[in-house]
């Protein structure tokens, strides 16, 4: 009776170990499908490609920058919807949601902004002040300096001081 139980136990286990090699040779390895996202990147008024321009894929953590003539290309990139971001100094930024399959093109044109930098404020205080207490950059121009120029007006004057410059 010991022998046919253990015989049993063994042809349970040899049928088992089968079926797990079964199922094994019958599932395909877990593999993710890579596609790749190239394109041209140009200037909306003149057409010309524009170089440098930064292209970021935040999702799939890739990206890459444009050449001279304004060409990119990103590979390995995982297939599905992605959310890429074109910026450049200058130009507006993009961001667009692209399905990469394959090798999937793409032109992206920018336009021109304006980058403005807050004004600087010269400030004159009507007594004398000692430098030190002040949590400001300040510079000092005495009379006789002022005298010493050949300055027509007092911006000219100004703008012989190091940090400022006049605009028009």
């Amino acid at each position: 009776m010991k022998k046919i139980a253990t015989i049993i136990f063994c042809f349970s286990i040899i049928g088992f170990a089968s079926k797990q090699d079964l199922y094994a040779a019958n599932e395909a390895p877990f593999t993710t499908i890579k596609g790749n996202l190239s394109g041209k990147i140009s200037n909306a008024v003149t057409g010309a490609g524009l170089s440098d321009v930064t292209i970021y894929i935040a999702d799939a953590r890739v990206g890459t920058s444009s050449d001279a003539n304004g060409m990119f290309s990103i590979r390995n990139i995982p297939e599905g919807k992605h959310l890429v971001e074109i910026s450049h100094v200058g130009y507006n930024t993009i961001a667009e949601e692209i399905t990469i399959s394959g090798d999937t093109k793409k032109d992206f044109v920018l336009t021109a902004s304006v980058v403005e930098n807050n004004g600087v404020v010269v400030t004159g205080v009507s007594r004398s002040t000692q430098l030190k207490t002040i949590p400001v950059s300040i510079s000092v121009i005495r009379r006789q300096e002022l005298l010493q120029q050949t300055s027509t007006n007092l911006v000219e004057a100004l703008t012989n001081k190091a940090g400022v410059s006049s605009i028009g």
